[in-house]
């Protein structure tokens, strides 16, 4: 085994997501030119100080073909973490992460029972999952197909079909309104979260649509 690239890491929390990226080039070097080796011998080691050896963590592996990504979890507390490559035929591979895009509140996975989906450039998700996970409160009035979204001290109107919301009585425009698919309603994941106050970004590597300060 061999490690890629390495970092210490201090002041961990009580659980922290480790991300380290590579690129083609790595994954030629650490398969000693064997491309046909799978990418899944790419994990995220932690190096155990007392037993000098390192302790592999269960990862997660993003891939296009030129660039890659490696996630995974871990309490193990501070200390060396690494990119490792494994020879070792009988190590079981990392996950390959599936295809689709991925929302993460405060570096925490959310599970969707419907697939979050791209529209105009905007990402639809399920409108009860995303508000419980930002904290709010849902009320659907369906004599208007309208929605409320209550939180801490914001109000947040929607339509079904409409560009025009209302936070607080104010009017905001909406590039792609809430629309109903399979009997579940879905709203600009955006738009909802920044209405919140807070912030959103987009990783390319890992497709993943990053909030933090949700609640």
């Amino acid at each position: 085994m061999t490690n890629a690239s390495a970092g210490v890491v201090t002041q961990l929390a009580k659980q922290v997501r480790l991300v380290f990226s590579f690129k083609d080039i790595d994954f030629k070097r650490a398969s000693k030119m064997d491309i046909e080796q799978p990418i899944g011998c790419f994990r995220i080691g932690y190096w155990d100080e007392s037993n000098k050896n390192w302790v592999e963590l269960p990862s997660q592996i993003f891939w296009d073909g030129t660039n890659g990504v490696a996630e995974a979890e871990t309490d193990l507390g501070d200390g060396r973490y690494a990119l490792l490559w494994s020879y070792r035929g009988d190590v079981q591979l990392s996950q390959i992460a599936d295809q689709g895009t991925r929302v993460m509140i405060d570096n925490v996975p959310i599970k969707f029972t419907d697939a979050p989906y791209t529209k105009d450039d905007r990402t639809m998700v399920p409108l009860r999952a995303i508000s419980n996970n930002l904290g709010a409160q849902v009320t659907w009035t369906a004599s208007e197909s309208r929605i409320d979204l209550v939180h801490k001290s914001d109000n947040i109107k929607l339509w079904v079909g409409k560009k025009e919301a209302f936070k607080s009585n104010q009017s905001l425009s909406i590039d792609v309104p809430p629309e109903v698919v399979n009997d579940r309603t879905f709203v600009p994941l955006r738009f909802i979260a920044e209405a919140f106050g807070a912030k959103v970004s987009w990783d390319d590597s890992t497709q993943t649509v990053k909030i933090f300060g949700g609640q």
